[in-house]
């Protein structure tokens, strides 16, 4: 224990002084504790503070389907960054439940990072006793059902989940428009895909396409989120982006100066070094990109 103290110490120091440690080298112990010091750093947990009391009446729900349910709908509602942290994090929790160095159960190792993800704003010891077993119980379910939790939805009706708004550009295949999220009303971009206009080579490219997004996850590519095959149709809900388009950005702004500059530039390489260390070649990069 001494020892991983130490290494968590050092890495804490290093990350504090701006260096950049290289934590896929480290043991997944040592990453886990620096990891829990910085979330428990946070001004507003990851989870928020808004969303605390909904999060214990989930945890009153008895049917575990059910309760499993409702709880994958209130992390749908988390901020974009807040959400993809609490599913990289407890992807990489289900890794040490899993290590066979490791004598923690899934319920320990929750019980460990909750105050580091969920609590309340105004916590007072007593509050904190009597909200402990529904905390322990929402993070719990978080860590032993992550697909569940965070993978992409798969439909039977298109909907009863998502509400079709204005159209925002089309295609030979497919028309892309704004939808709703029933449940929660967060705003997305569903790409509606017409069946009947696809050759065999289209079908190829289609599922090639769903099954590179399924796999990746990162703050500069946007997310698929849900997918739904009809008769006539297939639907791919994806992150809504508002930012415009960068080539409009340039035009609007005129010169950049070198420091805006290098933080697109910055954004743009992030995610190529992300996708080329998933093995994926985007091959179509041009400054009609949204932000």
């Amino acid at each position: 224990m001494a020892g991983l103290k130490s290494k968590m110490d050092e890495l804490i120091r290093e990350f504090d002084e701006n260096e950049d440690p290289d934590l896929s080298k480290e043991d997944v112990h040592v990453v886990a504790g620096v990891l829990k010091y910085y979330f428990r750093s946070l001004p507003v947990p990851i989870m928020t503070y808004d969303l605390y009391p909904e999060f214990l009446l989930v945890a009153e729900i008895a049917d575990e389907e059910k309760r499993i349910k409702e709880l994958r709908k209130l992390c749908d509602k988390l901020p974009e960054c807040n959400h993809a942290l609490l599913e990289s994090f407890f992807l990489f929790l289900e890794h040490i439940v899993k290590d066979e160095k490791n004598l923690m159960t899934a319920k320990n190792i929750a019980i460990v990072f909750a105050p580091s993800f969920l609590k309340a704003e105004k916590e007072t010891p007593q509050s904190f006793m009597k909200d402990q077993e529904a905390v322990h119980t929402i993070m719990t379910d978080i860590l032993q059902n992550p697909a569940d939790m965070f993978g992409i939805l798969h439909l039977k009706d298109f909907g009863e989940k998502f509400k079709v708004n204005e159209e925002i550009g089309c295609g030979a295949f497919a028309v892309v428009s704004k939808c709703t999220d029933i449940d929660t009303g967060e705003q997305f971009a569903v790409k509606m895909i017409q069946k009947s206009t696809l050759l065999e080579k289209d079908v190829e490219r289609l599922v090639s396409e769903i099954s590179i997004l399924k796999k990746v996850r990162h703050p500069g590519v946007i997310a698929l989120r849900a997918v739904c095959e009809s008769q006539d149709h297939v639907y791919l809900v994806m992150e809504l982006a508002t930012g415009g388009e960068l080539f409009d950005q340039i035009v609007n702004v005129g010169v950049h100066s070198e420091k805006d500059a290098t933080g697109i530039l910055r954004q743009l390489l992030n995610a190529l070094e992300y996708l080329h260390s998933m093995g994926i070649v985007h091959r179509g990069l041009y400054m009609q990109l949204h932000s």
